[in-house]
């Protein structure tokens, strides 16, 4: 891994280390921009982890039985995730 002009070596073995825990949670660590640290993620092929947790088939068909007595916002609620997960899951299902 090479350091970038940004960076000193500590924080460049910090963001390696860490990559795992996403972009938004080192940026706010090191009051770096995120864009910034994706570029140096980049340049030295370092992957970032999932940041979501998988559906789980049971999750799955949660989310069908709840969405026909509830429309999306308030499933989303209920069952703790994002609008925009319940829509991309629903869009999947179907």
């Amino acid at each position: 891994m090479r350091p970038y002009r940004h960076y000193t070596i500590k924080e460049a073995q910090f963001i390696s280390d860490n990559a795992s825990k996403g972009t938004l949670w080192l940026s706010k660590q090191l009051d770096k921009p995120r864009n910034s640290i994706r570029e140096f993620m980049g340049r030295n092929d370092i992957k970032v982890g999932r940041s979501y947790k998988r559906w789980t088939p049971e999750e799955q068909e949660q989310l069908l039985e709840l969405l026909e007595q509830y429309p999306p916002g308030e499933v989303a609620k209920i069952m703790n995730k994002t609008p925009d997960s319940i829509y991309n899951m629903t869009k999947k299902l179907k």
